[in-house]
């Protein structure tokens, strides 16, 4: 995702092009290993990033790119969902192939509180029903 009026967004992007962008990176959880997993690919891929913030949520990192010339890649639902209202548009690049693990996270004092086991436990059967 860019700023609308980037540079990014007049062409599709090679890999190395998308690469030579500067980016905002998302660490959601410090310190746990939640990173960037397209940023990994595209350093398993032999394409590095230059990451200059990283920030600790998607719309944290949405708010950085629109209003600065950085680039994120972020899920499509919140390009869809919040583009037009930050002034963000997807770039036109392709993003080598990659797995998405999801985790669920909670603090300790949570861990056995009746209420948030259930709502885990509702969470989990939603994803896992597709």
């Amino acid at each position: 995702m860019a700023r609308e009026g980037h540079p990014a967004l007049t062409k599709r992007l090679s890999p190395r092009a998308r690469g030579a962008l500067r980016h905002v990176g998302v660490e959601m959880v410090p310190g746990k290993g939640f990173r960037d997993l397209v940023g990994t690919a595209y350093a398993r891929a032999g394409i590095p990033s230059e990451v200059a913030i990283t920030v600790p949520s998607f719309l944290t990192a949405a708010a950085m790119v629109a209003a600065t010339d950085l680039v994120a890649t972020l899920p499509e639902s919140l390009v869809a969902a919040q583009g037009a209202r930050l002034g963000v548009r997807g770039v036109n690049a392709a993003v080598p192939a990659h797995i998405v693990k999801l985790a669920l996270c909670w603090h300790e004092r949570t861990h056995t509180d009746p209420a948030a086991r259930y709502f885990r436990d509702l969470v989990r059967s939603a994803v896992l029903a597709g």
